[in-house]
């Protein structure tokens, strides 16, 4: 096991940033139609950076200090992201294909070494050979300027290791995600590669929930029908000390997967108790009730020295893990109709003459159809434990007064209809979480305005496109079919649903041509979070039943008025869930610290424009955060970005 030595060495290595990855084409996700001009008339549409001047190119510039702006090929630095021993990582944009993407590059100091170049081309390698939704995908490779790089889809989430710090996650939904990487894991190992570097860190988690392993950079190939077999001897000494299997520590090179499924055993361990097994470990289940005795055999088993003793394939290992968490979910359903048959409601029930036997029986019956189908449901990553468990949610802090009080429901004379009138005044803006770009969290004052109260819908969108000769909203892909419009109308059902496959240019257009504009962030986030600044609009607990996500599992955007109590103190509804929403804001990573505390505009130009809000495939509760922060390319189409509008306040 890992020594308290090797711990502590460890520690001492430069924080890595979560990076890497992402959106690349998750289902229902993202899609971009082809590249397209903006349109200088449209609302707050200023022309992207880069679109009036040609970026700066590289002019003796280190690869491990890139600066936005900067090309490399056709990408277009945004930021840096991540950092290694070995290499940078930034996300860029895809100048070409019109995509977010994360670039990687060799620092200088190693491009004239000939091993740090074999490991550069083998995790190049090594991703290019593998196809599979659960592990980052490769792209593009290349160099220039001196600068090596290779290109990986950008995965717009967190790694667990940083979800794990704020306990946001269940025991089910840890289980899910770890699932998915050991089938990730899995299948590189069949095909003949060990990652060898296994840890919270490389399990990414994408905005809906997808898990993807990544950073392959020490991987070692082992068959010989793939590239570089000769290329494994770099170090006799790679990974992170604390995760590493005991004959990694002596002879990193000539390990099998067996490595990393110990390696997974420690990643186990350490997601279900919050510990690391260092020295002499207590059981899981004595660090977390939740455990059950044949769940500390399984961590037990893949911790094992020796690696004959452990599980020999990922497979025996996940299969064994996900029989525990049906064996556990089955138990939970038992005892809920235990209790549920020894309450005295129930004995009344039973004694009651008006009921008769058989109407007796199809309750029971029906209890226990229900019971099975809320216990066992699969779990979705971002369900996030009771407030009694002692769960901290990032942005939970001190209120702070405010000289206004909660607004009444009742909108004053000359609100337009279907809108809510939002005074003017001070909110607090931003978050002081684990998200760099909310912080800081700050007093912004807003002049009054409205905000439509629901989502723009199909039937609402359809009025704009008979009376202007809009195109309608259609992609050409088998994910958009359930959305697509067809001639000129939309699916049928789907009237009271929100709009989707609307680009920002589109909702841009429908807000003038109805009156009004797009909010800006500022403008969005103060209707979604009230004068008490709510980290959800109905409050600062999470409660999945509230809003259209993942959760609910309807998959698909539903009807605005479904959801109730989805509902801000302002009265707009849907603003955690059922679709994210374009707003007028260009996106900057650093505004908050740099934007007036007045009106705050957003920034002049960019690439990106802010979404806001939860939508119906939002997996993780942290993504739908009334301050959180979604951009996307303004272009992009998706099956779960709509918008809604706002309109001036005429002074009198």
């Amino acid at each position: 096991m890992p020594s308290e030595e090797d711990s502590k060495s460890s520690k001492k290595k430069a924080e890595k940033e979560d990076a890497i990855s992402v959106k690349s084409d998750p289902p229902y996700d993202e899609a971009i139609e082809g590249p397209q001009k903006p349109n200088p008339g449209a609302e707050n549409d200023a022309p992207p950076l880069g679109e009036t001047e040609e970026p700066p190119r590289l002019q003796n510039r280190e690869p491990e200090d890139l600066k936005a702006g900067d090309m490399v090929g056709i990408y277009l630095i945004d930021k840096k992201i991540g950092r290694g021993g070995m290499a940078t990582v930034y996300r860029a944009f895809d100048t070409s294909k019109q995509r977010v993407v994360a670039l990687k590059t060799l620092k200088k100091k190693f491009s004239s070494s000939l091993k740090a170049l074999a490991r550069f081309d083998r995790e190049f390698m090594a991703l290019e050979s593998l196809d599979h939704p659960n592990i980052v995908r490769v792209l593009d490779k290349g160099a220039e300027g001196g600068i090596n790089y290779f290109v990986m889809e950008y995965v717009d989430g967190a790694s667990l290791s940083r979800l794990l710090r704020y306990r946001k996650l269940t025991l089910n939904t840890k289980a899910q995600i770890l699932l998915q990487a050991a089938a990730a894991l899995d299948y590189a190992h069949r095909r003949g590669i060990v990652h060898r570097d296994v840890k919270p860190d490389n399990v990414l988690i994408d905005r809906t929930g997808r898990v993807k392993m990544a950073d392959f950079g020490i991987a070692q190939i082992t068959k010989a029908h793939l590239p570089l077999t000769s290329l494994t001897v770099t170090s006799s000494f790679m990974g992170t000390a604390d995760y590493m299997a005991p004959e990694q520590r002596t002879d990193a090179k000539s390990v099998d997967h067996r490595a990393d499924i110990f390696s997974f055993g420690v990643t186990l361990y350490e997601t279900f108790t919050g510990r690391l097994p260092i020295g002499n470990f207590s059981l899981p289940s004595q660090l977390n009730p939740e455990l059950s005795k044949r769940m500390d055999g399984i961590i037990l088993r893949a911790l094992r020295q020796s690696p004959d003793e452990r599980y020999q394939s990922m497979t025996a290992l996940a299969e064994d893990l996900e029989r525990e968490m049906r064996v556990s979910t089955l138990g939970k359903v038992r005892a809920r109709l235990s209790l549920m048959l020894q309450t005295e409601s129930w004995k009344k029930i039973f004694s009651a003459r008006a009921i008769g036997a058989v109407s007796v029986l199809a309750l029971i019956v029906a209890g226990v159809l229900w019971l099975l189908s809320t216990s066992s449901r699969p779990p979705v990553p971002g369900v996030q434990p009771r407030p009694s468990e002692g769960a901290a949610t990032p942005d939970k802090q001190p209120t702070i007064a405010l000289p206004s009080s909660r607004p009444s429901s009742r909108q004053p004379p000359g609100t337009p209809k279907d809108m809510v009138y939002i005074p003017a005044g001070d909110f607090y803006m931003g978050s002081d979480s684990e998200m760099g770009n909310e912080r800081p969290r700050r007093r912004v004052y807003l002049a009054h305005y409205y905000i439509d109260m629901y989502e723009v819908t199909n039937a609402e969108y359809k009025q704009f496109v008979d009376a202007t000769d809009h195109p309608p909203p259609f992609v050409n892909k088998f994910w958009a079919e359930p959305f697509n419009w067809h001639d000129k109308t939309y699916p049928p059902g789907r009237g009271d649903h929100p709009v989707v496959l609307v680009n920002w240019h589109d909702a841009a257009k429908y807000a003038k041509w109805a009156g009004g504009r797009l909010p800006t962030e500022a403008e969005w986030e103060k209707a979604a979070r009230g004068l008490t600044s709510n980290i959800w609009p109905w409050g600062n607990n999470w409660d999945s039943k509230k809003s259209n996500t993942k959760e609910s599992f309807f998959n698909s955007t539903q009807s605005v008025n479904l959801f109730p109590e989805d509902v801000s103190s302002f009265g707009c509804h849907n603003m955690a869930g059922n679709v994210m929403e374009w707003t007028a804001d260009w996106y900057a990573e650093d505004y908050y610290r740099r934007a007036t505390s007045k009106n705050p505009p957003g920034p002049a130009t960019g690439f990106f424009k802010v979404a806001r809000g939860g939508g119906w495939d939002s997996s993780i509760s942290l993504y739908a955060r009334a301050g959180y922060r979604h951009y996307f390319p303004p272009d992009t189409k998706s099956a779960s970005i709509g918008f809604r509008c706002v309109k001036d306040v005429e002074e009198e």
